[in-house]
């Protein structure tokens, strides 16, 4: 398995490159083991790719499959492409300051657009604008509009397209919030626009690395990550000290290092070191989004499976006043909203995800979180 998942590493490298000279040859059971993989991280179209370029030969049947996957993907691409343009046009024409995120920016690095996959359309606006933006936006009751959540609204449209309208980009991790509050101050009109914004670009970078740097503490970060950092940093211009001084203050400038170094490891021929490779199966152990497994070796990688059944139990403070605001200003409450907790799960099925989450965590090797305290560590997203 390790194999194929270094294999798939070796296409998206040639797709990135313009390099055929690498070629592959799969039997069908093969590439399906390698479409598996890359399905995980939403990365079939770059199969198909290879394929319509000649650099990958497997039989006619999984040559159809996976080029029409290619298609399909170029197709969903397209259409959310076409929604976009029409709602940075709505905000423009509404006179809502607006600022497009990640990938929407991102796919123009890539060397086709819509390689460039996403679930969603992530725009921000001001919070005091965010009526009048979803007014804008729906204009024509073409989305169905839900409820606010911690830093976004989600409209869906018919055609089931996704924006996620954000009127923050903050991320509930102090250290990168004390910078992502200030957005807007780093925010400059695009060229003839007075309304339609983009960050400047070293904002632009340390975004995507503190968004990284979340979804790394969360469960992980797929491969997609490393193909848009090793994309922008090859293509993107920016002034590296004022970077890095960014990242420096907000604690994440190690973790953009050895994320960078890696990208450059599986795509720029750089080589491995010993916390790159932790990294690696890490990041390859997940998905899109990291995954559950990894999320709880994150969260428990110091703790016994009493101390972590007992934490999940009488969860503390800080996280729960996340959950219950309240808190902020009545710490004495906390008892009453432990019991509030406790009763939500009982009577509701989230009981059966705690008691899934206790057995898988239970069933963590003493290795892999070893590996995982060691990789935190060197990363400095933990403290010694």
């Amino acid at each position: 398995m390790d194999e194929i998942k270094e294999q798939l590493i070796s296409i998206i490298s040639n797709c990135l490159n313009g390099n055929s000279e690498n070629s592959f040859k799969f039997d069908d059971d093969e590439i399906t083991e390698l479409g598996k993989f890359a399905a995980r991280h939403d990365l079939e179209h770059f199969i198909g790719y290879g394929i319509s370029k000649g650099f990958i030969d497997t039989s006619e049947e999984k040559r159809n499959y996976y080029t029409n996957r290619m298609y399909s993907v170029a197709v969903r691409m397209e259409r959310i492409d076409y929604e976009f343009n029409a709602i940075c046009s709505l905000l423009e024409a509404n006179s809502v300051h607006f600022i497009p995120l990640k990938g929407s920016v991102i796919k123009n690095y890539y060397p086709e657009r819509w390689m460039r996959t996403s679930c969603d359309i992530d725009i921000l606006v001001n919070e005091e604008d965010i009526e009048r933006a979803i007014s804008a936006i729906n204009s024509e009751d073409r989305f169905t509009v839900g409820k606010r959540r911690y830093h976004d609204i989600s409209l869906v449209s018919k055609n089931k397209i996704n924006i996620e309208l954000h009127f923050s980009i903050k991320e509930d991790m102090d250290n990168i919030d004390a910078l992502l509050k200030d957005a807007w101050e780093y925010a400059v009109p695009k060229e003839n626009h007075r309304f339609y914004m983009h960050m400047t670009p070293e904002f632009f970078m340390f975004h995507i690395y503190a968004h990284a740097s979340y979804h790394f503490l969360h469960g992980g970060c797929g491969i997609r990550t490393l193909i848009d950092v090793y994309l922008l940093e090859k293509s993107f211009g920016y002034d590296k000290h004022i970077l890095d001084g960014m990242l420096e203050k907000t604690g994440i400038l190690f973790f953009r290092d050895e994320l960078r170094l890696l990208s450059e490891v599986w795509f720029g021929g750089k080589v491995h070191n010993e916390l790159t490779r932790v990294m690696q199966d890490f990041i390859f152990s997940g998905g899109v989004y990291g995954s559950l497994k990894n999320r709880l070796a994150i969260n428990g990688c110091d703790k016994t499976p009493v101390g972590y059944f007992w934490e999940r139990v009488w969860a503390p403070y800080d996280t729960m006043k996340k959950a219950y605001p309240v808190l902020n200003k009545h710490k004495y409450l906390l008892p009453l909203c432990q019991i509030k907790r406790w009763l939500g799960f009982i009577f509701s099925s989230r009981h059966k995800a705690r008691v899934n989450e206790i057995k898988a965590f239970n069933s963590f090797e003493a290795e892999k979180k070893e590996k995982t305290d060691y990789m935190l560590k060197g990363l400095k997203l933990k403290g010694d």
